[in-house]
């Protein structure tokens, strides 16, 4: 990927390739690959997302094959072309005391990869597993999730719901709901509640539904889409 650079100091190189790496490859089942490969345009050309447990709150494999396969089922990227950097996990500070500044502050420090080029079609993702709950004004916050950043977001609590917590946040990633369509009350998620953008999960294996479907395919033609050269007079 030339978009995504390792940091180029010895010990950051050295801590990264102690990472637990997996290049998750899952079963093509019922996809359109079976004559000649699969012809679809997808939304990145491949994607990297850079794992960061902190405290005991780890990735769960079925949540995050589950996650991958609907990378690819809904053209966001094909499965081949996604590659998982799992970090070990690290214990900070006591869940009551997470805050939405102890997340950013943890991103910041422990990023180990940098992407390049943020305009390209090679993706990266920052994402922080967190005990939770995050407390904002003393009060902890029902969250499974939060989407903070254009390429990072975190997931709260050793949840079952994992699998669509990630598929919800990776669609605020790519920039999901913004239409008139969007739920009113809850801005930048979906009305329909049995869509994974839907401002709450109900199961940990929800997908999107067919109007996230298109929008995806909206981003997808406008990414895919010839760059229009501008004279100058």
């Amino acid at each position: 990927m030339r978009g995504v650079l390792r940091y180029c100091t010895f010990l950051a190189v050295a801590s990264l390739l102690m990472l637990a790496t997996a290049c998750v490859s899952l079963p093509t089942g019922g996809d359109d690959s079976r004559f000649g490969g699969d012809q679809r345009l997808y939304l990145y050309d491949s994607l990297v997302f850079e794992i960061a447990p902190m405290g005991e709150s780890v990735p769960d494999p079925h949540a995050l094959r589950y996650f991958i396969d609907r990378l690819h089922g809904n053209a966001i990227c094909r499965r081949d072309k996604v590659t998982i950097f799992i970090a070990p996990p690290e214990k900070l500070v006591p869940p009551w005391q997470m805050t939405m500044h102890t997340v950013v502050w943890f991103d910041k420090t422990h990023r180990q990869l940098k992407d390049l080029d943020p305009t390209d079609r090679d993706g990266y993702v920052f994402v922080s597993y967190i005990e939770g709950p995050i407390w904002e004004n003393g009060v902890p916050k029902a969250i499974g999730g939060v989407h903070y950043a254009h390429d990072a977001f975190a997931v709260v609590g050793p949840d079952l719901r994992q699998g669509s917590v990630l598929l919800h946040e990776m669609g605020h990633v790519i920039g999901l709901v913004s239409d008139d369509k969007a739920d009113s009350d809850h801005p930048l998620h979906c009305r329909n509640r049995n869509c994974v953008m839907y401002y709450s999960a109900w199961s940990g294996y929800t997908d999107f539904d067919k109007d996230c479907k298109r929008r995806i395919q909206r981003l997808i033609r406008v990414a895919r889409a010839p760059k229009r050269e501008v004279k100058r007079r």
